[in-house]
């Protein structure tokens, strides 16, 4: 199991999600905090690289780092459309 952290911008960013958001978001949390590396890589220039992203619900995105040494995933955007 990974331990997530959440930076302060997120922090707000999932204040103002949408209740129709709020589910699943809190399957992307479960889905990071066991399964980071589900996730697509960031750029495509470092196809390997550990960050990534994951679409959640029907218009949300996360970017996101994983720290393999620590267990730990880093949520540093979340957004919806």
């Amino acid at each position: 199991m990974y331990r997530l952290i959440l930076t302060p911008e997120v922090e707000e960013q999932v204040s103002a999600l949408p209740d129709e958001a709020l589910g699943p978001f809190a399957e992307l949390i479960t889905l990071l905090e066991i399964s980071p590396w589900s996730g697509r890589p960031f750029g495509r220039s470092n196809p390997r690289g550990n960050m990534l992203t994951l679409a959640f619900g029907d218009g949300g995105l996360a970017v996101y780092f994983v720290l393999e040494e620590q267990r730990e995933t880093c949520l540093i955007r979340v957004t919806w459309l």
